[in-house]
This record gives C-alpha cells, sequence and structure tokens, in this order.
C-alpha cells in the first residue's frame, strides 16, 4: 500500500489487524522503502521500542501524548528523520542494539540549528535555554555520537540524521 501511494511518512501502531507494526516495518526496510515511520502506541516498554526501532520506526510516541507533541512528533520525523520524546529516551540505553543513536527531542532540535549554523547562544535564545545548557546537551550528544568535536558531531547530524 505504501508503495502505491507513496507517503513520506506512516504513522503507526504495533498492534493491528492482520498485520502488526513491526511486521510491516520489516516489509518497508526489505522493500528499502524511503518512507518514514512513526510508531503511536499506548505500549511504551523499552523491549518494544527498541524493536520498533531496529525494525526501522524513525520514532517512537506514546498514544497519551498531547496533541501538540504528536504534532512536534510528525514534524521531527519528516524534518529531522527521527523523534524520541524525553520521558520514553530515558528508557533507552545510548543507542539501540542495532547501533543507532538515539537523540532525545530537544537535542534533535539543537541539532537541527546547529546544522543551519547558529552558534550556542543563538540555539538558546530560540529555544529559551542558557548556552550553558547547550552546551552541555552538545557535550551529550559528542557522547552518544561518540565523536570527540564539534565538528565531528555536525559531520554525524549531517550524516546520519
Amino acid at each position: 500500500m505504501a508503495n502505491a501511494i507513496q507517503p513520506d511518512l506512516i504513522l503507526l501502531d504495533i498492534e493491528m489487524p492482520l498485520l502488526n507494526g513491526y511486521q510491516l516495518l520489516k516489509q518497508l526496510k526489505a522493500q528499502k522503502s524511503k518512507v518514514k515511520t512513526l510508531i503511536i502506541s499506548m505500549y511504551d516498554e523499552e523491549e518494544r521500542i527498541i524493536r520498533a526501532i531496529e525494525e526501522g520506526a524513525n520514532g517512537f510516541l506514546s498514544k497519551s501524548a498531547e496533541p501538540e507533541e504528536i504534532l512536534l512528533a510528525i514534524q521531527s520525523v519528516h524534518l529531522n528523520g527521527s523523534y524520541m520524546p524525553q520521558p520514553i529516551s530515558l528508557k533507552l540505553p545510548k543507542q539501540n542494539l542495532s547501533g543507532t543513536t538515539i537523540f532525545s527531542t530537544q537535542e534533535l532540535e539543537i541539532l537541527h540549528y546547529l546544522k543551519e549554523g547558529l552558534t550556542s547562544k543563538k540555539i538558546g535564545l530560540k529555544m529559551f535555554l542558557s548556552t550553558r545548557t547547550i552546551e552541555d546537551h552538545r557535550q551529550q550528544m559528542m557522547q552518544k555520537a561518540n565523536v570527540h568535536n564539534a565538528t565531528a558531531l555536525l559531520r554525524f547530524a549531517f550524516e546520519k540524521l
């Protein structure tokens, strides 16, 4: 079905009739589909989230999310290629089992601004955070991406996100 209409993004649940979300993700991966996928599920256990990402999901969101967060998740997956809200990202290791680096929503937003060439100070002003907080996030992202300087973090962002 995704091939016939060629959507940019598919919202999936894990539990669906006939074909569950994991099976559909496997099919999309096997077809080398470029469609992005966002799982919206009432199940937010670590094992389910990791499995969804291993199967190719670009993001994961709880069904209890507010409408604003759902919109943010859709936009983030569409524009940045991934979304993982803070409460869920805290349940996950720095990397999932497939080796994909997992960034929080805030970290993805910071990476987006870094890719645009903004300084930590300007990013802080846009996000209503201190420059120090932005610098702390940059350090955390470098650890997650296993890189050792800001240039390597930007290269990682352009290649992977």
